[in-house]
C-alpha cells in the first residue's frame, strides 16, 4: 500500500551577514560586509578559505527568528536537524547521517559549542541565545576538529565578553500565547583585564497540536529557562583566560504522532488522529480485549513531558609563546539528565508506548599549537575525550495482543577516544597554497545490558546465547577499540584580487560500536536451554565496524561588481563504504555492517547587494545521493536496492531572501526581511523500500518587518514563521513499524508574533 504525503523543511544558507557600510551612498560605494570565519582554526575571511562552509551571523539568526539548530537547518539547503523538542533527534549534511543504535553510536555531523564537541548533538546545545555566529562546513573536517567529522559539522560561536559597558533585554508574544524574555549584560570589572557577560532567558508556550483522546491542547508546549556567563581575564598581553558556564532546563511537551499507514481497519481509530494535515493526533493507552472489543484493559499512561536539565563548563586558555606561536587549551565538563515519555504509534492504543531516562557526562580536553611563519601556517593538536551514559527505557505494549506488557531495559556505556590531528597552510607563492592535513584517532568503547528481568523483546543477561548453545551472561558486556588515518589534501589559487578556486580530496572515520538494544528470537527459534524463554541468538551482540568516506571536492569563491556580488560554488563526489545498518534477521534485530553509498551535486551560495537597500540572495543544492550496492538481512530479504537514495537527500533545495532597508529620515530605519526556502522530494527512510516514508516537495515562507530607533536602542519587530501555513512531517520518530503502525510527527504550523528589544 503506498501513502503518498507533502511536507518538511528546507533551506537557507546565508553566506554570511548581509549588511551595508553605514556610510554608503550609491550601488557604486556599498559593498558586502566581510564575514570572518574560524574553519580552519584561524581567523579567515570566508573567501579564503578553501572549503565548502556557510556562516551564519548573529542578524541571520534573529532575522530568520531561529530559536534551536533545527530552525537553521530549515534555513540550510542540504542540513537536515530533526526537531530537538523530541527524543529522537538526527542531524545529516549532503545526504550523510547517522542511525541511532544506541548509545555507543557516533555522530556523523557532530555539533561544537566554542570549540567543545558536543556529544549529544543538537540537544545539548538548546536554544539559540547570544550566538555570533553558526559555520556549517561541509565534507570530512575531521583533521581540523577534536573528534571526528566524517561528513560535516556545525560549529557554533557564541558572544566574547568585550571591554565596553553592554546590555540588552527583549521581550515578546505570538500565537498559541508564547511569551519570550531575554536578558543580556556585558560587565567590565576590571579596565583592560576582567570582563563578565552573562545571558538569561524564558521561553513559554502552549500547545498548537490536540489530543484526540482527551481534548487537551497541549502538544507541543515549551516552557525553557536558559542562561549563560563568560568570564574573559587577560592579566598580560600575551594571555587570555576565558571561563565559561551554562544552565538549561527544557519541560516541554514531546508532541504526538498521527498514524501515517496501518495494518488494520481505518475505523478502529479516530479521523483526525490519520490526518496530518490536521493540528490533531491520538495518544492513548487503550487495550483491546482478548475477543478483540475495544473495551479491554487500560495501561500505564504517558505523560509526553520532555525533561532535560543540561549544564556545561569550559575553560580557554589563549597563551602568545611567541609573535609566530600560539598555544591554546580547551578542557570542558558537560552533563545533561533527561526524561522523556512519548507515544510511539500513533494511535489511541497502547501498541508501543516509551519512557526514556538518561544520564549523560561528557569531559574533553584538547591542545593545540598554532604557528606561522613567512611560508607556512600550520596547527597540531591533541585531544582527548570521555562520555559516561547511564541510560533506560520503560517498553509499553500488547495492545493488540490482548493485555498490557511492560519491560525495562538499562544499559550503561562508556567510550573514551584520543587523537593526533594538525593541519598546514604552505604559500607556494602570491597566488597559490597547498593545504595537508592529517588525523590519528584512537577510540574505546564499552557496555553493558543490565536489563534485570527476562524480557520478551528486550533481554537481561540470563538470556544470550554462546557458540555452544549455552547461556553466556557475558555476552550482556561488550568491548571494543578501533583506530584510523584520515588524510586532507588542498590546493587554491587566486586567479586575481577577488577570484579564488580550489580542489580537494580528504578522508573521515566514525568508529564503531554497539547496538545498546538487541532484541530475542522474536521468532521463539532461539529459547534458554530447558525452558519456552526466547533468548538472543549467538552473533548478536557482535560490534559493528567504522565507517570509512573518500571526498572529492573542487569550487570556486569570487567577490565581484565591487565588491556587491559574492558567488560561491563547489561541486563534489564522495564513497562511502561500511555503512552502520540495524538489520532484522528475522529472528531478531542486530546492528552490521552493511552496503556502500556514493553522492555527488553542487552547492551554490550567492548575494548581491543590488543598491545601499536591497540585498538578495540564493543558495541551492542539487544532490544525488544513492546506494551502491544492495543490503539484504541475514535471511536473503532487501533491505536496501542498489541505486535506492539516500535518507534526507533531496534532489534540490534552496533558498531566497530580499533584505531591505530604508532610512526614514531622523526618525529610524525601517527594514523588512523575506525568506523562502524550498526542499525537493525525498524519502525519511534508510531502511525501507516503501514510499509510506517519501515526502513529497515544498516550501516555506517567512518574514520579519523591524522598526529601529535613530538612536539604534529600541527595536520593534513583527515576524512570521511558515505563514503559508504548510504541512510537512518532522520525522518518522515511532518505533512501532514492526507491528504494523507508521507513525509521523507534524512540523509547525503557521507561527507570528511581535518582539520590542532594547540595546544599550
Amino acid at each position: 500500500m503506498t501513502l503518498k504525503h507533502t511536507a518538511i523543511a528546507l533551506a537557507i544558507g546565508l553566506t554570511g551577514q548581509l549588511a551595508i557600510h553605514p556610510n554608503s551612498a550609491n550601488a557604486q560605494t556599498a559593498a558586502l560586509e566581510e564575514v570572518i570565519v574560524t574553519a580552519q582554526k584561524r581567523d579567515q575571511s570566508l573567501q579564503d578559505v578553501p572549503i565548502a562552509v556557510s556562516a551564519l551571523s548573529s542578524d541571520y539568526i534573529q532575522q530568520t527568528g531561529a530559536v534551536s539548530l533545527s530552525d537553521i537547518s530549515k534555513n540550510s539547503p542540504g542540513l537536515r536537524i530533526s526537531d530537538t523538542q523530541s527524543e529522537s533527534i538526527s542531524i545529516s549534511l549532503r545526504g550523510i547521517g547517522s542511525n541511532d543504535f544506541g548509545y555507543s553510536s557516533d555522530e556523523s555531523i557532530p555539533v561544537y559549542l566554542d570549540g567543545v564537541y558536543m556529544g549529544e548533538g543538537a540537544a545539548i546545545i538548546g536554544d539559540l541565545m547570544d550566538i555570533a555566529q553558526i559555520e556549517i562546513l561541509k565534507g570530512p573536517q575531521g583533521t581540523l576538529f577534536g573528534r571526528n567529522a566524517v561528513g560535516g559539522a556545525v560549529n557554533v560561536t557564541s558572544s566574547r565578553p568585550t571591554d565596553e559597558p553592554e546590555a540588552a533585554l527583549h521581550s515578546g508574544f505570538g500565537n498559541y500565547d508564547l511569551r519570550t524574555v531575554k536578558g543580556m549584560l556585558n560587565l567590565p570589572l576590571l579596565e583592560d583585564t576582567l570582563v563578565l557577560r552573562i545571558n538569561a532567558s524564558k521561553r513559554d508556550r502552549d500547545g498548537w497540536q490536540r489530543n484526540v483522546t482527551t481534548g487537551k491542547r497541549d502538544g507541543f508546549e515549551q516552557d525553557r529557562w536558559n542562561s549563560r556567563a563568560k568570564l574573559l581575564w587577560t592579566p598580560s598581553d600575551n594571555l587570555e583566560v576565558e571561563l565559561s558556564s551554562d544552565w538549561q532546563r527544557q519541560q516541554d511537551h514531546s508532541g504526538y504522532s498521527n498514524l501515517i499507514f496501518t495494518l488494520f481497519p481505518s475505523a478502529l481509530f479516530a479521523p483526525e488522529s490519520l490526518d496530518i494535515t490536521s493540528k490533531a493526533a491520538a495518544a492513548g493507552d487503550a487495550y483491546f480485549d482478548l475477543e478483540g472489543n475495544l473495551d479491554g484493559p487500560e495501561g500505564e499512561p504517558v505523560d509526553h513531558r520532555l525533561h532535560r536539565k543540561i549544564r556545561g563548563n569550559a575553560l580557554k586558555v589563549v597563551w602568545d609563546l611567541s609573535d609566530e606561536l600560539t598555544l591554546t587549551s580547551i578542557s570542558s565538563y558537560r552533563e545533561i539528565k533527561s526524561r522523556i515519555a512519548e507515544d510511539s504509534d500513533g494511535s489511541e492504543y497502547q501498541v508501543f508506548n516509551v519512557r526514556s531516562f538518561l544520564d549523560n557526562e561528557e569531559y574533553s580536553q584538547e591542545l593545540r599549537l598554532n604557528g606561522s611563519s613567512e611560508k607556512l601556517d600550520w596547527f597540531v593538536g591533541l585531544s582527548a575525550y570521555r562520555e559516561d551514559v547511564d541510560g533506560s527505557v520503560i517498553d509499553s505494549f500488547g495492545a493488540i495482543v490482548g493485555g498490557p506488557f511492560t519491560e525495562h531495559s538499562r544499559v550503561t556505556a562508556k567510550t573514551e577516544s584520543y587523537a593526533l590531528f594538525g593541519d598546514a597552510i604552505w604559500r607556494l607563492n602570491d597566488s597559490s597554497n597547498i593545504t595537508f592535513g592529517a588525523r590519528y584517532s584512537y577510540d574505546a568503547k564499552s557496555q553493558d545490558i543490565k536489563n534485570t528481568d527476562i524480557g520478551f523483546i528486550f533481554p537481561s543477561p540470563e538470556q544470550f546465547i554462546g557458540a555452544n548453545g549455552q547461556v553466556n551472561t557475558a555476552l550482556a558486556s561488550s568491548h571494543q577499540s578501533w583506530n584510523d588515518l584520515s588524510l586532507r589534501l588542498v590546493a587554491d589559487h587566486r586567479l586575481d584580487e577577488n577570484t579564488m578556486v580550489f580542489a580537494g580530496i580528504s578522508q573521515g572515520y566514525k568508529s564503531g560500536g554497539f547496538n545498546s538494544f538487541p532484541t530475542v528470537d522474536l521468532s521463539g527459534s532461539t529459547l534458554i536451554p530447558g525452558t519456552a524463554i526466547p533468548a538472543v541468538p549467538f552473533g548478536s551482540t557482535a560490534p559493528f565496524d567504522e565507517e570509512k568516506i573518500i571526498n572529492y571536492e573542487a569550487g570556486i569563491k569570487s567577490t565581484l561588481l565591487d565588491q556587491r556580488l559574492r558567488l560561491n560554488a563547489s561541486v563534489f563526489y564522495y564513497d562511502f563504504t561500511d555503512l552502520q545498518f540495524l538489520i532484522n534477521d528475522a529472528v531478531s534485530v542486530i546492528a552490521r555492517n552493511a552496503g556502500k553509498a556514493n553522492g555527488k551535486g553542487i552547492d551554490l551560495e550567492s548575494s548581491y547587494l543590488l543598491n545601499d537597500a536591497l540585498t538578495i540572495s540564493a543558495n541551492l543544492s542539487w544532490l544525488d545521493a544513492e546506494y551502491g550496492e544492495d543490503v539484504r538481512n541475514t535471511d536473503g530479504s532487501l533491505i536496501v536496492r542498489k541505486g535506492q537514495e539516500l535518507a534526507e537527500s533531496p534532489g534540490f533545495s534552496g533558498t531566497i531572501s530580499l533584505d531591505y532597508r530604508l532610512a526614514l529620515a531622523s526618525a529610524g530605519d525601517l527594514r523588512a526581511h523575506l525568506n523562502y526556502s524550498y526542499i525537493g522530494e525525498r524519502t525519511h527512510s534508510s531502511e525501507s523500500l516503501s514510499d509510506i516514508y517519501r515526502e513529497k516537495a515544498y516550501g516555506l515562507l517567512s518574514a520579519r518587518l523591524s522598526f529601529t530607533s535613530s538612536n539604534q536602542k529600541w527595536e520593534v519587530a513583527a515576524w512570521g514563521k511558515n505563514l503559508n501555513d504548510k504541512t510537512f512531517i518532522e520525522c518518522f520518530c515511532g518505533l512501532s513499524d514492526e507491528f504494523g503502525f507508521i507513525p509521523a510527527r507534524r512540523g509547525e504550523p503557521r507561527s507570528y508574533g511581535l518582539e520590542v528589544n532594547y540595546y544599550h
